[in-house]
């Protein structure tokens, strides 16, 4: 048995309230994986479906920050996979496209082969998800500038009106004990 392995690779922007689909032809005997994540934008979740080019949906996920579609394909055909933004701020949204597809050249099974083939497609897996996590800790670096700008900005002002109220108290105390000059 041998197969042919096809990993990509694919970071989009999506605007507000718009999809991307595209579409992924099959063979009989072949697997097909999408996997996808919201990277950055509102509130970081994403909506995707996959269906059959007959129209008949195989799959749905609604709101959720990352997923997965796997099809075991039995006949050929193409599939159409759907990211859809349902919000208003604009989104970007990396996905993985893995299809193996699997042809029978003998009857004998070549054990080191398939050994091969699992060693590879574990490694294929590794790479997505060191290439998710990056996706992931740059989401994350963009949050916590966010977050320390924020921080920063409130600190500033929260120290000016500690200084006014200081201000405020020391001109009352004056005021309080001050002499009343009264006319002669």
């Amino acid at each position: 048995m041998l197969s042919l392995l096809l990993t990509l690779q694919y970071s989009i922007n999506i605007k507000g309230d718009e999809s991307f689909c595209f579409t992924q032809k099959t063979v009989e005997k072949s697997q097909l994986s999408v996997t996808f994540y919201a990277v950055e934008g509102g509130s970081l979740t994403v909506s995707a479906s996959i269906t059959q080019i007959d129209g008949n949906q195989v799959d749905r996920k609604e709101n959720v920050p990352s997923g997965s579609f796997y099809i075991n394909s039995t006949v050929t055909g193409t599939y159409k996979i759907c990211l859809i933004n349902s919000e208003q701020s604009q989104k970007q949204i990396t996905f993985f496209v893995q299809y193996t597809e699997l042809t029978v050249e003998k009857q004998e099974a070549d054990d080191l082969g398939s050994q091969l083939l699992s060693i590879q497609t574990k490694m294929t897996e590794v790479h997505q998800f060191q290439r998710q996590s990056q996706q992931i800790e740059r989401r994350l670096k963009t949050i916590m500038t966010q977050i320390k700008s924020s921080v920063s900005q409130w600190t500033a002002i929260k120290f000016v009106v500690i200084l006014l109220c200081a201000a405020y108290q020391i001109w009352t105390f004056k005021k309080f004990f001050s002499k009343k000059r009264t006319a002669v």
